[in-house]
């Protein structure tokens, strides 16, 4: 809507027209009433605003300078009556000026007309493009409520989906931690049966641990006893080595001492010839002086002129004599001292070399020693090292053994638990054995008993044939005694055949019963050769079986550390799970505290910006209706204003023609009275004799500028004359100038008012 209305330039004052130029209407151009591109509801709102504060701005603008505006009826009288009183020869100028005025203002009245046209349409396009605009407003808050409500479900569902993808999450993790507790305890309880295996094996590995603790501690005390003979060894070497050096090193200060000696000697024959020489010159110059001392003593006898010259000369010659001496003496001191000098330095140098020899004995030993540490440091470090690639190898070895350990441990698992397999399957066959035994014997002793049973009655049935026997034997001699006696009995013979019967019978069942007790005990010898071969197979078993777990176990020992780290390292974990477990129950709490804060502040950001939204579409409808009714206010108002412009300018023109009038009928009559006085004064001769003084005037001004105050004051009063035919006219050409200004400025702010 914003981008429909007239901007705010178009309701400001139009320029003032310069150098008389008329003021040129600003149109709006056609691109400002083009349909603008489609915009955010917020911006539009934004505009609409800003140009309704525009507006306001601009309409108290219009007021102040309507208030601001000077009646131009007043002002136009002022001046006229201001005016009255000008002198008559300005009328002409004043009657071209009013005629152009009048066009002027002719002109003008037909472009306020077409204006005033223009306006009416621009109004009328500006009310339709105003009630578009409105409805564009009204269906950009409705796509604006449209848009939020989309956002705000689409914010819904997204915390829908989060929520739903957290409790998934919370769920999958809840789940891989009971995973991990059965884990946890499922390998707690493997570790424990682990350590109440290995609490055997620990026990004998301390065992063992004492053992290599006795050998370690005799390894360490033999290889203390090597180190001790290698550090006398050492020592050994190194005072060979030390006297070795200090004996070179006495050798080459030796020599050294022995070429300063030698300096020292020669210096000393040096100063010995010098001295020689010196003792030499000496007795040279006494002999000299001997000499002279004898000829000046002989050539005494001669004259006393030649005594004087002798005495001097004498003198001249002990002077100088006296003087060679003290020279000599000198020399001698200076000789002297620099003996001195020089025995002073040799002792110093003697003290210094002795000093520095000491000091060199010391350094040579210092140095001697730190060799020594050196090369101790160098053999402690290879032993070192030999210790440590000796730790790494058989860490390396401990290392292979272990892991072969526990390949073994596995194994060795599996074998015990075959073993104890086929063991309890070995006890099961000899207890079943033992119970067929027991059953066997059981059978055995029953057919014992049974044997015994059978024998006893085939004895008392062969002891009841017996006494049959008898009886019957008794009977037939009985018979015998009585043939003619018969009886009912049975025959000899057939008891006989009864007899042997009988007697086969027992003899086949008491065979029998020796095969079978023969069969039973091979049974029982094969079987108990055989059980007793399985007792000794399975105790030699089991006596291997023992020696391999106690080497296992003696291998396994080696185990207990780790065994001890791992339940340690199960501790840390089990600290570090129980951690985990606080940490994640914080975490979740967090999160759950952080989704639901971040759900609230975004509910209520979301209805905070929605209520914010709906006052600002509150804000902007009520800008919006303040706008349109002050936009027709201004309308109202403008209309009522032009039309008491056009009364004003009709009276104005009423006035003004009516005025221009009056100043026709006094241009006239002034017209008149100056005909008649250039007539009066061209008659009388005045106007010539005025311009010959005038004339002559001018030339004396012109010739005699720095003369006296009267040619100054006539001067003045000259110039004062002269601008009082010019002045009515510059005076009355500026106020119709000033006049045209206040109409053009009073037709401009009806423009803008119907604006």
């Amino acid at each position: 809507m914003a981008a429909d209305l007239n901007p705010p330039e178009a309701f400001s004052l139009p320029k003032q027209p310069t150098n008389g130029t008329r003021d040129v209407p600003q149109l709006v151009p056609p691109s400002h009433f083009e349909s603008p591109p489609v915009e955010d509801a917020w911006t539009q709102v934004r505009k609409l605003t800003r140009d309704v504060l525009d507006l306001r701005t601009e309409n108290q603008q219009l007021r102040q300078a309507r208030s601001a505006v000077i009646p131009a009826g007043e002002e136009i009288r002022a001046r006229v009556d201001l005016h009255k009183s000008g002198n008559g020869e300005t009328t002409r100028h004043l009657q071209g000026i009013i005629d152009k005025q009048i066009n002027d203002i002719v002109h003008l009245k037909a472009e306020l007309t077409a204006l005033k046209a223009e306006h009416s349409r621009e109004v009328q396009v500006l009310q339709l493009q105003v009630s578009a605009q409105d409805r564009q407003v009204e269906d950009a808050a409705v796509q604006a409520r449209r848009r939020l409500e989309d956002a705000h479900r689409k914010h819904q569902d997204e915390l829908h989906k989060i929520k739903v993808a957290h409790e998934e999450e919370l769920r999958g993790a809840m789940s891989s931690l009971s995973g991990l507790q059965k884990q946890l305890e499922e390998s707690r309880t493997d570790y424990e049966q682990r350590l109440a295996e290995l609490e055997d094996q620990i026990y004998r590995s301390a065992l063992e641990k004492e053992e290599l603790q006795e050998k370690v501690r005799t390894t360490s005390d033999e290889l203390q006893s090597s180190r001790s003979l290698v550090s006398q060894l050492k020592a050994h070497l190194k005072q060979m080595e030390t006297d070795r050096q200090a004996a070179e090193q006495w050798k080459l200060e030796r020599g050294e001492r022995l070429k300063r000696i030698k300096d020292l000697e020669q210096q000393v024959e040096n100063l010995q010839s010098t001295e020689q020489l010196l003792n030499m010159r000496l007795t040279s110059f006494t002999d000299i002086l001997s000499i002279q001392e004898a000829d000046i003593t002989k050539s005494k006898s001669d004259g006393s002129d030649m005594n004087k010259r002798m005495n001097s000369l004498l003198t001249r010659w002990r002077e100088k004599v006296y003087a060679l001496m003290v020279q000599l003496m000198s020399q001698e001191i200076v000789h002297k001292k620099d003996i001195a000098n020089y025995k002073q330095k040799i002792a110093d140098l003697e003290d210094q070399l002795n000093s520095s020899t000491s000091h060199s004995e010391v350094l040579s030993h210092m140095l001697a020693d730190r060799t020594a540490e050196l090369e101790m440091e160098k053999t402690r470090v290879k032993t070192l090292q030999a210790e440590v690639t000796s730790a790494q190898d058989t860490a390396v070895s401990l290392q292979d053994k272990m892991d072969a350990q526990l390949a073994a441990n596995g194994q060795l698992c599996d074998l015990t638990k075959r073993t104890f397999e086929a063991f309890a399957a070995q006890e099961d066959k000899l207890q079943a054995g033992g119970s067929k035994l027991t059953s066997f014997s059981q059978r055995l002793n029953f057919a014992v008993g049974r044997l015994d049973m059978l024998q006893g009655l085939f004895a008392r049935r062969e002891a009841m044939w017996r006494m049959k026997l008898e009886e019957s034997t008794n009977q037939i001699k009985e018979e015998e005694d009585q043939p003619e006696k018969e009886h009912d009995g049975m025959l000899p013979s057939q008891l006989h055949e009864e007899l042997d019967r009988v007697r086969r019978e027992r003899d086949q069942l008491a065979a029998q019963m020796r095969e079978d007790s023969q069969l039973l005990d091979q049974r029982m010898a094969a079987n108990k050769h055989k059980f007793e071969g399985q007792l000794k197979d399975q105790q030699e078993t089991i006596v291997q079986l023992h020696k391999l777990m106690e080497e296992k176990s003696q291998k396994c020992q080696s185990l207990g550390a780790q065994l001890s780290q791992l339940e340690d390292n199960i501790q840390e974990a089990n600290h570090t799970i129980d951690g985990l477990k606080t940490e994640l129950a914080k975490q979740q709490i967090e999160a759950e505290k952080a989704v639901e804060d971040r759900g609230r502040e975004v509910q209520t950001g979301m209805v905070d910006q929605l209520a914010e939204m709906e006052k600002r579409m509150n804000d902007a409808r009520r800008e919006h209706t303040k706008a349109v009714v002050q936009l027709r206010q201004a309308e109202r108002q403008t209309s009522r204003e032009k039309e008491r412009g056009q009364q004003q300018l009709q009276l104005q023109e009423q006035h003004y023609q009516r005025q221009l009038h009056k100043l026709q009928e006094q241009l006239r009559e002034v017209d008149r009275d100056r005909n008649m006085v250039m007539a009066t004064l061209r008659q009388e001769g005045l106007i010539g004799q005025y311009k010959q003084h005038r004339a002559a005037a001018a030339k004396a001004v012109s010739n005699t500028q720095p003369q006296g105050s009267e040619l100054t004051t006539g001067s003045g009063t000259a110039d004062k004359q002269q601008p009082i035919v010019a002045e009515p006219l510059s005076s009355v050409v500026e106020d119709l100038r000033s006049l045209t200004a206040t109409v053009l400025g009073d037709e401009g702010d009806t423009d803008s008012s119907e604006d």
